[in-house]
């Protein structure tokens, strides 16, 4: 799993001993750092690198050299999108009293979004979460791919249709090839004629120079 981005956790507060005393000392790297301080702009850039980083080493493909072993990034983190209630502040019921953690609803969110990740093509992954508490959200295998999504099951072979990009591409170099043996024809045949003696026609003429026939 990606880890997630931090920033909007600071938006959730809560008026209780348990939000107050306990949030801000689980990480207080980050969450006691003033807006807009260069602190916490340093943080959030560090937040990014390291997100960046773990997909680089996953995408590296260093795990993926052997038939019964590999390693998947669910992005489904990436980009955390805090739920909100009908007043458009966080919704503390997906969190627990520190006002950190997910409570049990934010927990079982967080498993379906796992759980679809899980079902998606490698390169086509949903990288937010999805507060919507809609359990019709979950997706199934399918016949067509009744597994897990692996870098290698995820590959596809592009289509090729008549007049796409790849089809002009594949008669580029046939038309080039064609059009160097033409020009390397006609070449060959300009120099044997100009290689060739120059012979009088039986019907030609004979030249007088000063009335001596030649």
């Amino acid at each position: 799993m990606q880890i997630l981005e931090m920033n909007d956790i600071r938006r959730i507060n809560k008026n209780t001993i348990g939000c107050a005393l306990l949030q801000k000392n689980i990480c207080p790297c980050f969450l006691k750092l003033r807006d807009n301080s260069p602190e916490l702009s340093e943080m959030l850039i560090v937040n990014r690198e390291y997100q960046t980083k773990l997909t680089a080493l996953i995408d590296s493909g260093k795990y993926d050299t052997t038939e019964d072993f590999t390693v998947v990034l669910q992005p489904y983190f990436t980009n955390t999108i805090t739920p909100l209630n009908i007043l458009g502040l966080p919704d503390l019921s997906f969190f627990s009293v520190d006002c950190f953690h997910l409570s049990e609803r934010g927990q079982a969110e967080m498993a379906i979004g796992l759980w679809n990740n899980m079902l998606e093509p490698v390169g086509h992954k949903q990288n937010y979460n999805n507060f919507t508490y809609d359990r019709s959200k979950l997706k199934c295998p399918s016949s067509g791919s009744p597994y897990l999504f692996t870098r290698r099951n995820s590959a596809v072979e592009p289509e090729v249709t008549p007049g796409s990009g790849a089809d002009q591409k594949i008669w580029v170099p046939v038309l080039i090839a064609l059009a160097g043996v033409i020009a390397g024809a006609v070449l060959v045949l300009i120099m044997a004629r100009l290689r060739s003696p120059k012979c009088k026609s039986r019907n030609e003429e004979p030249m007088e120079l000063n009335g001596i026939k030649l």
